[in-house]
């Protein structure tokens, strides 16, 4: 595995973040034909478990 610092990161247009922003990052990110954003492995280790406010 290769360490990779990125310093320099092409933003969005501000106006782009304005339109999208209602959605979610995971709806935003599937609109763009990408798949795979969170791996269906990651889950749980505890019943109790929240992650991003969701349960």
């Amino acid at each position: 595995m290769s360490s990779v610092i990125v310093t320099q990161i092409e933003r969005a247009d501000a106006e782009l973040i304005e339109a999208l922003k209602s959605f979610g990052a995971a709806t935003v990110h599937e609109s763009m034909r990408r798949t795979g954003l969170v791996s269906p492995v990651l889950r749980p280790i505890y019943d109790a478990a929240v992650w991003s406010g969701l349960r």
